[in-house]
């Protein structure tokens, strides 16, 4: 069996299209990309030093992990219609984050099955003791019972408490501004994201939409607005709906 020849195991991507439910996101690379086509990867697993265990490259390879956390999480929160956010913290071991994710699963999946389906994403993140956690989620529906706190936010949304929620204290909010919300998981909560070896930064329903990404769409320019350069991307911003980019 004659070898494949590089161009059929590559290809080059120079852009891509990210369409969004209700905009699309043009970015190009500065300098083209070499990506491998899908169906020719290698049956075994090259044997190589991975660039994080030089010290040199660690900084950087964290950098890079951080970024695309933030990414893949920036395009969950645009992509789905989410409803609510709610705060859980915890009344014990409030330092072990494997197991804090098996009692909160646990929860979730109790809550489905009494009252009914809905999706999540939830993130963890450290208090000021930089030790202790408790898990920020957005949730597209909330069918558990919950009350009125008598609290409200600095913006005026009342504040509510999750009833059947025993694992320590919670608040729940009814997300009024999805704007306000996306940038506060973008901005805020993926600046302190938990950093474990062998764990995730954050965690998702299976079922939670993307955005639809095309390679090398040759559109034209003329059509967007350049937002940034950064990390060798150009970044170009479109309103549009989303069966105008189909």
């Amino acid at each position: 069996m004659q070898p494949f020849r590089e161009f059929q195991i590559y290809k080059n991507v120079e852009s891509y299209l990210k369409v969004y439910p209700t905009f699309e996101r043009l970015i190009i690379f500065e300098t083209s990309r070499k990506v491998r086509v899908a169906g020719y990867e290698p049956r075994f697993k090259e044997k190589k030093i991975h660039r994080a265990s030089h010290p040199i490259f660690e900084a950087e390879n964290k950098l890079d992990s951080l970024r695309r956390s933030k990414t893949r999480l920036s395009d969950i929160v645009l992509s789905n219609d989410f409803q609510f956010f709610a705060t859980f913290t915890f009344a014990k071991n409030r330092t072990d984050l494997v197991r804090l994710k098996k009692s909160m699963s646990k929860y979730l999946e109790n809550t489905k099955n009494r009252y009914g389906d809905f999706k999540y994403v939830i993130v963890p993140e450290f208090h000021r003791d930089g030790k202790s956690l408790h898990f920020h989620a957005l949730f597209t529906e909330f069918p558990a019972p919950i009350t009125y706190s008598g609290h409200n936010t600095k913006s005026g949304e009342k504040i509510y408490n999750i009833k059947n929620y025993t694992l320590g204290f919670n608040t729940l909010t009814k997300i009024e501004n999805k704007e306000k919300v996306s940038s506060y998981v973008k901005k805020y909560i993926t600046k302190t994201m938990v950093e474990i070896p062998g764990q995730k930064r954050y965690w998702c329903s299976r079922d939670l939409y993307r955005p639809l990404k095309i390679e090398n769409p040759g559109i034209k320019l003329d059509d967007y607005s350049k937002l940034f350069s950064k990390n060798g991307l150009l970044v170009y911003h479109k309103d549009v709906k989303i069966n105008e980019a189909l």
